[in-house]
């Protein structure tokens, strides 16, 4: 079993088309947790600067730099999405106590960031890590 920062410099690799030695780990971020139940453990890295980025076609659409000063400066954007359960139409109600309801049962909900950069939009679990990396930089001052 890969540990999490194995996995994070793998991914990269494999999405990026770049080499193991182009990478330099900085750190690791707070685990993200995506609505559908994904458990993600981000890092914190840096690509050297003469590293030339082919991207995986099959797990990478777009690549695109964008400044760290425009997070800092940016406010996202937030929505939520309701996590759930329904029960399934075949489901023996008269069998069980009556608090049980038949519908949707709302369990909780999870944020969801949207940043808009010129014509991009930056979302979901992107933007979700975005926003954790940003709120702990400006916690710390590491960048002004």
């Amino acid at each position: 079993m890969s540990r999490p920062h194995e996995t994070a410099v793998r991914e990269t690799i494999e999405e990026l088309g770049i080499i193991k030695e182009q990478i330099e780990l900085i750190g690791p971020l707070d685990y993200f947790i995506s609505p559908l139940g994904a458990l993600i453990y981000p890092y914190v890295g840096k690509i050297a600067g003469d590293s030339k980025i082919v991207p995986n076609p099959d797990e990478v659409k777009e690549v695109f730099m964008v400044p760290v000063k425009f997070f800092l400066s940016a406010q996202p954007t937030q929505s939520s999405v309701e996590i759930g359960t329904r029960y399934a139409p075949d489901f023996p109600f008269d069998k069980i106590p009556s608090s049980y309801k038949e519908g949707w049962r709302v369990f909780g909900s999870f944020p969801v960031y949207f940043y808009e950069y010129g014509n991009r939009l930056i979302w979901g679990a992107t933007a979700g890590i975005l926003h954790s990396f940003i709120n702990i930089c400006r916690e710390n001052m590491v960048i002004k």
